[in-house]
């Protein structure tokens, strides 16, 4: 059975975990912790961080998602403790751009187009992606296998 924490204790422990895995890849780099709605958000800035990124952010999905056992193996809580890491901004930026090319396939669709299809994308990215069509009021669906799995948009069957 997990044990309850406080916030306080999550947010330590997110740092030292942090703080502890950076310096053991080399970086000399102090993250900023903290939580938002029920999840751990780790900030990480600093020079010359493509690396922690990696290519299409697979490096930063592999630290996000290692953290994120870790921190919950560590505090053995019954619920788990989501944990989304950002790394130079990168992130937020390629929300961004997810986001454009909604607007335009939407755009496409509505000039008549029956779908549109989204370049391939990481799990994490396709998850955002049907997250922010749904809010839009269309339909979205995950097709093609492995590296190039993708996401076609559609109008809703209303």
């Amino acid at each position: 059975m997990g044990r309850k924490v406080t916030a306080k204790t999550i947010e330590k422990e997110a740092t030292l975990l942090c703080e502890k895995t950076l310096s053991l890849l080399g970086f000399d780099i102090k993250p900023k912790v903290t939580q938002k709605e029920g999840a751990v958000h780790v900030e990480i800035e600093g020079d010359d961080l493509g690396l922690l990124i990696g290519q299409h952010g697979s490096n930063l999905e592999s630290l996000q998602l290692f953290l994120g056992i870790a921190l919950n193996k560590k505090l053995g809580t019954e619920k788990w403790v989501p944990v989304l890491v950002d790394v130079g901004g990168w992130r937020k930026q390629r929300e961004e751009a997810i986001r454009d090319m909604i607007e335009k396939a939407i755009e496409r669709i509505n000039q008549g187009e029956s779908q549109a299809e989204l370049p391939p994308m990481s799990p994490a990215q396709r998850r955002a992606a049907h997250l922010i069509i749904a809010d839009k009021g269309f339909s979205s669906e995950s097709v093609g296998v492995g590296d190039e799995r993708r996401i076609v948009i559609k109008k809703t069957n209303a």
